[in-house]
């Protein structure tokens, strides 16, 4: 039987823990260590938007012993698609070799002693184990984050959301029921068709960089594997047309071709029942073939549409996101983009 970690209650903000924690007087689940740390939580950390609308670590999901004997993160409650599981703020930034230590409080320093590998308390052993990607370029380190276990067919996908302090929700893939492992993907599809156009195996990866070997439904099932599989040849091949030019001899039919394999995929993704991220990354790129002719124009802009309503899913209409604003200028004047009846001059 899972086993609770011993995670005493920390700080919403620095991740200290005290005995006598104040809680948030409108949620009654997220706790501080003093009332500055609540007062930078509600406005640089946006609990304010979040309250209520997210679910709480320690409470709606909780990290666990695996039967592995590793950790792992559960769901307490239902969620829903498109549910926030967790919103959460950078505890430390690297750029390249660079650690930014300046604002790592030493809460943040204990909380992140408890992360793999743990045979070392360096903050900065940490990164390879449990970073992100952030949007500049630079990793992240989300303690909580971090107890999300991979899988080929995640229930959940972590977005960056416009914030100074490197803000990532975390969002159900699909629906999740309580006692359920909160599993998220390691290397995305895009990547992982990086990977096969070089003849890495993604298996490979897991062992030389994480350390382990995948055992999830997918890699488990051939049928599974093979679907997977294809979704990323699918996607390969329509951000290669994409990166073509329709005013070639030949290229009117390889944008249709294209735009047929995104039917495909979109039809993979329905059975699969994937993240709303791979609808917004497809229908985005649909939209860049179907807005180079007048004969495919009506169905660029419902793609565009499509990818503006699934971003805002992931996100929330209320969240402040660069990608959805860009989709939602697109929606609203499709000629800005440079590609626009690209095929008709």
């Amino acid at each position: 039987m899972n086993t609770l970690h011993e995670l005493a209650q920390e700080c919403g903000w620095c991740y200290a823990q005290v005995e006598k924690m104040l809680r948030c007087g409108k949620c009654k689940k997220r706790s501080y260590c003093s009332k500055a740390c609540q007062l930078n939580d509600w406005k640089l950390g946006l609990h304010k938007q979040w309250c209520g609308n997210s679910g709480e670590f320690g409470h709606d999901v909780v990290a666990r012993s695996t039967i592995d004997g590793q950790f792992g993160m559960f769901a307490t409650r239902h969620f829903a698609r498109g549910a926030k599981l967790l919103v959460e703020r950078w505890a430390a930034t690297k750029k390249g070799t660079s650690l930014s230590d300046s604002d790592i409080s030493e809460g943040m320093r204990q909380a992140a002693v408890k992360l793999m590998p743990r045979e070392t308390s360096d903050v900065a052993s940490k990164f390879k184990l449990n970073a992100f990607e952030t949007p500049d370029g630079s990793e992240g380190l989300y303690i909580h984050f971090a107890y999300a276990n991979h899988s080929c067919m995640p229930n959940a996908s972590h977005h960056s959301i416009t914030s100074p302090i490197g803000l990532k929700i975390l969002v159900a893939s699909r629906a999740i029921e309580p006692d359920e492992e909160v599993c998220i993907q390691y290397v995305s599809v895009e990547g992982e068709a990086k990977l096969a156009q070089r003849g890495q195996p993604i298996g490979s990866v897991f062992r030389e960089w994480w350390g382990f070997e995948c055992e999830c439904v997918a890699c488990k099932t051939p049928a599974l594997r093979a679907e997977l599989t294809r979704m990323c040849e699918l996607d390969s091949a329509i951000v290669a047309c994409t990166a073509s030019d329709v005013r070639e001899p030949e290229g009117p039919r390889r944008f249709d071709e294209a735009l047929c394999q995104g039917a495909e995929l979109i039809s993979l993704y329905d059975e699969l029942g994937v993240s709303p991220a791979h609808y917004v990354r497809t229908y985005h790129l649909l939209f860049q073939l179907g807005v180079t002719r007048r004969t495919t124009l009506a169905q660029a802009r419902k793609y565009i549409q499509l990818a503006w309503e699934n971003q805002l899913l992931l996100v929330g209409r209320e969240t402040v996101c660069e990608e959805a604003s860009r989709l939602a200028e697109l929606v609203r004047a499709p000629e800005t983009h440079q590609a626009y009846l690209a095929g008709e001059a």
